[in-house]
C-alpha cells in the first residue's frame, strides 16, 4: 500500500459563516463549484458550497 503525503502548498477549508475548519483541504490551483458542506459548529450547523 501506497500513502500520498499531502503537499505543502495547501490550505484547510473553512466555513465562511463562522470560520470552522471543515474535513477539506484544497490546494492552490484547486477548482470547484456545486461541492456541498455543513458546518460542524455546533452554533453555526450552516450549509455552504465550495467554490473555488
Amino acid at each position: 500500500m501506497k500513502i500520498e503525503k499531502v503537499a505543502m502548498n495547501t490550505e484547510k477549508v473553512r466555513c465562511p459563516y463562522c470560520g470552522h475548519p471543515v474535513n477539506a483541504v484544497k490546494g492552490k490551483d484547486a477548482k470547484c463549484q456545486g461541492i456541498f458542506f455543513k458546518c460542524k459548529n455546533r452554533d453555526c450547523k450552516k450549509e455552504f458550497e465550495l467554490k473555488i
